[in-house]
């Protein structure tokens, strides 16, 4: 499933609807080039088209590529000179001010499209790390232990967040198979600490543990230690 489809749906009564919302706003940049192109032209030669030609690189920022904020921008520059131009050339001091605020306005739109694009990356960055940790630390079971049919999903509050204090594990044993299911109180390397300490005392005390009750105090003296010398 693409980027495009997680934003907008991809299926179901509201796909429609969502999608031709993702639609607009995807062209809301052009639009605005477009609606200040006639308004410059139609309207009277002291009156600035300006605003349109700034915001049109501004809206784009956030769903743009670095590419498009670019032509956007210039289109915006070179609109707004022709509309001066129709109108009688860039002369006026006005004319020259708007063209120089919508030149740095684009600038700046592609400064901040940098930046964004930037922070996406690292985003996507720690968001691969926090995968492969919680892969590591709670791995896929197998679909069957000992004749039973097993199936995990974690999934996180938060999307950017792959990595908490929920935990699971299962496990076949002398003593038939025996599963874990719980969350740590906390949040963090602290809640992820405590998700360690319990599933390394969850395996060993559940293989040669015969009875659930001692493999539950087990548990909490593992809990205990580790607070002691957490402190």
């Amino acid at each position: 499933m693409g980027q495009r489809e997680r934003l907008y749906g991809s299926s179901g009564s509201r796909a429609g609807p969502l999608r031709g919302a993702g639609r607009f706003v995807h062209s809301l940049p052009l639009l605005f080039l477009a609606v200040g192109a006639l308004f410059g032209l139609l309207t009277p030669a002291n009156v600035s088209a300006a605003p349109f030609f700034t915001a049109a690189p501004l809206v784009g920022v956030g769903i743009y590529t670095v590419r498009a904020t670019v032509l956007v921008g210039a289109s915006g520059l070179l609109l707004l000179l022709g509309v001066k131009i129709a109108k009688g050339g860039p002369d006026e001091f006005a004319d020259q001010m708007d063209l120089l605020t919508v030149g740095s306005v684009a600038v700046l739109a592609l400064l901040i499209n940098l930046l964004v694009r930037r922070g996406v990356t690292a985003l996507a960055s720690v968001r691969d790390v926090a995968g492969a940790a919680q892969r590591a630390l709670l791995p896929v079971p197998p679909e069957r232990v000992d004749g039973l049919r097993v199936a995990a999903r974690y999934e996180a509050a938060r999307a950017d967040a792959q990595i908490g204090g929920d935990f699971y594990a299962v496990q076949q044993t002398p003593y038939g198979v025996r599963l874990v299911l719980g969350d740590v109180r906390g949040k963090g390397l602290g809640a992820v600490e405590t998700v360690v300490v319990v599933l390394g005392a969850f395996r060993e005390a559940a293989e040669y543990e015969p009875e659930l009750e001692t493999v539950a105090a087990r548990l909490d003296a593992a809990l205990r230690r580790a607070g002691a010398v957490r402190g």
